[in-house]
């Protein structure tokens, strides 16, 4: 009795159409989830960093931190300074938070900070909101023209 044995051939891959799949891909996500600009009312405290990127029109919950307050949707959080605060003081953010409509709940935040604001409130601000069942958080910086040297 004679054993053969088969020898697989090396299949070749041609990777010309997956890759002409994988830009048509990438071409159809960059498109679909562009950025448009919106319209943010800030106060005037807050001074952003500049940024080239623009955000959607979306219906939005804006927060804005500075070492001095916490605002949600133009409205202090009573007993939270960021720079002063402890736990139990940021839990106020939460409990804040938790008062808004659950439709509301579906909606992106939108985090307003001060460039000279400690990331480590905007850090902990965002874990708050988080806590509080939102999903969604950006952070918003100002639109301007890129500054040639």
């Amino acid at each position: 009795m004679k054993i053969e044995r088969f020898k697989a051939k090396n299949p070749t891959i041609m990777l010309t159409p997956m890759l002409d799949m994988f830009t048509m891909i990438l071409i159809f996500l960059i498109t679909a989830y562009a950025p448009e600009e919106t319209k943010i009312k800030k106060s005037e405290n807050i001074h952003l960093p500049m940024s080239m990127a623009k955000l959607t029109k979306i219906p939005h919950i804006q927060i804005e931190v500075t070492k001095d307050y916490v605002k949600v949707n133009g409205t202090s959080v009573t007993g939270l300074i960021p720079e002063t605060g402890n736990s139990e003081s940021w839990s106020v953010l939460k409990a804040h938070l938790s008062q808004l409509d659950k439709a509301e709940k579906k909606e992106p935040v939108l985090l307003l900070a001060d460039k000279e604001t400690s990331f480590r409130w905007i850090d902990r601000t965002v874990a708050y909101v988080a806590a509080a069942g939102y999903g969604s958080v950006y952070l918003v910086t100002e639109t301007g023209k890129e500054k040639k040297p």
